[in-house]
């Protein structure tokens, strides 16, 4: 047991008087006051810490959706009656962040080359019409083309050949060959986006395969024909566009870090200067 001797002052006839008495000291109470403090100390900090971390979380969420971002690649070829491959590059993960959205564009935008037709019929034929047709489709599993593009369809009645298509007469056994005008001018646009379950497709770093080609068609009254197509051909541009998330610039990740550790520093500061 420890004493502590405290002083009381009182007056009596006029006099101040003074009596020391001793109180006893307990001091297994302070001990346990003194605990349960640090405890309290060390919940606070626990929490200040831990909505700190949910603030970090919060900013590096906020950094990412601010850095929402598209990239894109493109392959342009002349499309003809043989398949053409286009090789576009995959969404690099790593690179770039999280893939959120493919769109794939076609655009087909010149014609030119020629093409042949044969009467094959024993009676006489009349070419009534022309048309220049462009198919797409994917040749990479899971690409989800055949929720795509399956054709961009057909031109007819405005392309230019030499000699006219329109109307030309052919004797039964005839051949005509037909040139088309020098890159004439059309221009067919798709846009298409890829469904969520088809994104994996998408992502690597290596490429994905694409494949066009471009087919002629004529059709006559009075008999039967044959077409060849020579060199004909359709310019067609295909590009892909990944969006996505971008990973936080590591200066951004390092001054949200940095600010925070030190929001926890002052706050912790704070609490020791009130105590």
């Amino acid at each position: 047991m420890i004493w502590i001797k405290v002083w009381k002052n009182f007056k009596y006839g006029g006099t101040t008087h003074f009596l020391a008495s001793r109180i006893p000291l307990q001091i297994a109470e302070i001990n346990k006051c003194s605990a349960r403090d640090k405890t309290n100390e060390r919940k606070n900090k626990m929490k200040l810490i831990t909505k700190t971390l949910a603030g970090i979380a919060s900013l590096l969420l906020l950094a990412q959706g601010l850095n929402a971002d598209t990239v894109s690649y493109n392959a342009t070829h002349i499309a003809g009656s043989a398949d053409t491959s286009f090789l576009l590059n995959q969404f690099n993960t790593s690179l770039f962040g999280t893939l959120t959205g493919v769109t794939v564009t076609v655009d087909y935008s010149t014609l030119s080359g020629s093409f042949t037709v044969k009467n094959t019929g024993t009676s006489s034929a009349t070419v009534t019409g022309y048309s220049s047709n462009i198919d797409i489709w994917g040749s990479t599993a899971g690409i989800g083309f055949s929720e795509l593009i399956t054709s961009l369809g057909g031109h007819s009645g405005t392309i230019i050949t030499s000699p006219d298509w329109s109307g030309y007469y052919l004797a039964a056994g005839d051949s005509q060959a037909f040139t088309i005008g020098s890159n004439q001018s059309f221009y067919t646009n798709v846009v298409q986006n890829i469904a969520s379950g088809n994104l994996n497709a998408y992502k690597g770093s290596g490429t994905v395969l694409l494949k066009a080609n471009n087919t002629q068609t004529i059709t006559t009254s009075g008999s039967s024909y044959e077409l060849t197509s020579g060199a004909a051909g359709a310019n067609t541009s295909i590009t892909v566009t990944y969006t996505y998330d971008a990973v936080p610039e590591p200066t951004t990740v390092g001054l949200l870090l940095g600010a925070s550790g030190l929001g926890i520093v002052a706050a912790v500061r704070r609490r020791r200067a009130k105590a």
